[in-house]
C-alpha cells in the first residue's frame, strides 16, 4: 500500500525535520558526546588488565643516552598503546633531560587522569548520565508535541466492539445502535451500511508513534482470505475520508459501501469502488474483509538522526477490521448497477449534450486516438464540452493556434458499460490572420480508456437506452 498513499509520508519526514532542526542537532551533538566517552571507557575496559600491571607501575627500560625528543617519540607510542603508566615515565624523563612541549604536558594530565580509578569513576558516571538523556531523546522522537483528546467510547455498543466494524442493511445510529440488526450475510439486492469502532482516534495513534504530520489512512478490502483477486489494475484501497480535525476525535463512523437509493450519493467515491470490486467477483458467495489501516511512514535519515517508523512499528497498523459474506450473481449486479447510477450523473448529463460539431471528423481522430480495442468497443458519442475555440497568441497579438474540448463516450459491448473521456483538438494557424488551420489533431486524456477510466464507467441502462 505504501505505494499509493504513501507518498504523503515522504512529506511527512521532511516536514518532521524541519520543525526538529535544533533537536536534531543538538540530539546528534549529544550522540557524538555519549560515543567518544563510551570509546574512552570501553577502551579503558579493553585495556583493564594492562591498565592493573602497568597503569600505576611503568615497565620500561630507559637509556641514559637517549635524549628527551627520543624519549618524548616513546612516550607518544606508549600513549596511543594506551599504556599509560609507560608513556608517563617515558615523558617525565623527557622533561628532566629538558624537553619541553606544550603537547607532552597535555599527554601527561591525560595519562594521570586515566591512571586514577576516581577520575575513571566519574567519567562512567558520565557516560551512564548522557547516555540516560539519550535515551530519553531518542523516546521522544517517536512522541508528538500535542497527543489530541478524541471522543472516546460512544457507549456500550461501542464498548463491546472496539477495533470491529459492524454491518447492517439499515442505518447504524451512533448511540442509537440496535444489535440485533447486525449481520453478516449480504446479496448485492440488499442495502449495506457498517459503523467502525475504534479504540483510539487516528490522529491520537499517528502522534503516539510520531506521524505528527502524516494522517495516511485508508479502508481496504480484502476478499476470500486473498485467495480471490480483482485485477492488478484496481486498487483495494479508498482514503477513509474523515477530515483533518475529525482524524484528531472521531473513534466510530460509518463509511459507505452499498446504502439505500435515498442515501447512494453519501460517499459517493466508496460507492463508486466498493462497486467496482463486486463487479470483479465471481459469481458465488465469498467472504469480504474491510479494514480501517493506518499507513505508518517510512524510515527517514535528516543527517542528524535516524526516525526509525517501519523498523519500530512495521509498515502499517490496522485499527479496526469487520468480516461478512456476499452472494453475488449477474441479475443482482445488474439490479446494483442500476441503483448506483446517480452516482455518475455529472458523466450522464454531459453525455446527454449536444454533439460536438467544431470539428466535422472528431469521432475519426478520437478513434485514432485511443489504444482500446475496436473490435469489443463502439464509440456513442463525443459531446460538446466548449462551445468555442481558444485561441493561443504571442506577445503581438498574432494567432499562434487553437483548441477547444469534448467528451467522447465508449460502450463496452462485452460488459455493456460506458467509458467516458475527455479530448482535446488542436490546430496550428497558417495564415497570417487567422484565417486558415493545419489538419486537426487531438489527445484523449486516458489513450486506454478501458483501463484507466474504469473506476467512473457505468452501465448503458444509465442513460435510459
Amino acid at each position: 500500500m505504501k505505494k499509493k498513499y504513501l507518498k504523503s509520508a515522504t512529506v511527512a519526514a521532511i516536514m518532521l525535520v524541519f520543525c526538529n532542526y535544533n533537536t536534531n542537532a543538538q540530539f546528534g551533538g549529544l550522540k557524538n558526546k555519549v560515543k567518544n566517552t563510551a570509546d574512552n571507557v570501553g577502551n579503558k575496559d579493553k585495556n583493564n588488565s594492562s591498565s592493573n600491571s602497568n597503569n600505576n607501575k611503568a615497565d620500561v627500560k630507559i637509556d641514559a643516552n637517549e635524549s628527551g625528543s627520543d624519549l618524548a617519540a616513546k612516550g607518544d607510542k606508549s600513549y596511543e598503546a594506551e599504556k599509560w603508566a609507560d608513556a608517563l615515565a617515558y615523558y617525565e624523563e623527557a622533561e628532566n633531560r629538558g624537553y619541553q612541549d606544550g603537547m607532552v604536558k597535555k599527554r601527561m594530565n591525560e595519562c594521570r587522569d586515566n591512571m586514577d580509578p576516581a577520575k575513571q569513576k566519574e567519567e562512567e558516571k558520565q557516560l551512564a548520565g548522557a547516555q540516560g538523556q539519550l535515551n530519553q531523546m531518542e523516546a521522544m522522537k517517536y512522541k508528538c508535541d500535542k497527543i489530541p483528546t478524541d471522543n472516546g467510547t460512544s457507549g456500550p455498543t461501542h464498548t463491546k466492539n472496539q477495533k470491529k466494524i459492524v454491518f447492517s442493511k439499515s442505518e447504524i445510529a451512533k448511540g442509537k445502535e440496535n444489535e440485533a440488526e447486525f449481520g453478516n450475510s449480504f446479496s448485492l439486492l440488499d442495502n449495506i451500511y457498517c459503523r467502525v469502532y475504534l479504540d483510539k482516534s487516528i490522529g491520537y495513534e499517528a502522534k503516539n508513534i510520531a506521524g505528527c504530520f502524516n494522517n495516511t489512512n485508508f479502508i481496504r478490502f480484502t476478499f476470500d482470505d486473498g485467495a480471490t483477486k480483482a485485477p492488478d489494475y484496481i486498487e483495494h484501497t479508498e482514503p477513509t475520508g474523515i477530515g483533518a480535525e475529525e482524524l484528531d476525535k472521531w473513534t466510530t463512523w460509518q463509511p459507505a459501501i452499498l446504502p439505500s437509493t435515498a442515501d447512494i450519493t453519501f460517499e459517493p467515491s466508496k460507492v463508486k469502488v466498493f462497486v467496482k470490486l463486486m463487479r470483479y467477483l465471481p459469481v458465488g458467495k465469498h467472504k469480504v474483509k474491510m479494514e480501517i489501516v493506518y499507513d505508518i511512514p517510512e524510515d527517514s535519515d535528516n543527517g542528524y538522526s535516524k526516525y526509525l517508523y517501519t523498523t519500530k512499528f512495521g509498515p502499517e497498523k490496522v485499527l479496526s477490521t469487520g468480516e461478512f459474506n456476499i452472494t453475488i450473481t449477474e441479475a443482482d449486479k445488474k439490479a446494483m448497477y442500476k441503483k448506483v447510477c446517480p452516482l455518475y450523473k455529472k458523466d450522464i448529463d454531459l453525455y446527454n449534450k449536444p454533439a460536438f460539431t467544431l470539428v466535422p471528423n472528431a469521432n475519426e481522430l478520437v478513434k485514432k486516438a485511443t489504444t482500446v480495442d475496436w473490435n469489443k468497443f463502439t464509440l456513442l458519442k463525443v459531446v460538446s464540452e466548449e462551445t468555442d475555440w481558444t485561441y493561443k497568441k504571442n506577445v503581438y497579438g498574432i494567432i499562434l493556434s487553437r483548441s477547444c474540448g469534448a467528451g467522447a463516450y465508449l460502450l463496452n459491448k462485452e460488459d455493456n458499460f460506458i467509458y467516458y473521456s475527455s479530448v482535446t483538438f488542436y490546430q496550428e494557424n497558417t495564415s497570417s490572420g487567422g484565417s486558415g488551420y493545419s489538419n486537426t489533431t487531438s489527445s484523449v486524456e486516458e489513450q486506454n480508456i478501458e483501463y484507466v477510466r474504469n473506476y467512473d464507467s457505468f452501465c448503458k441502462e444509465c442513460i435510459g437506452k
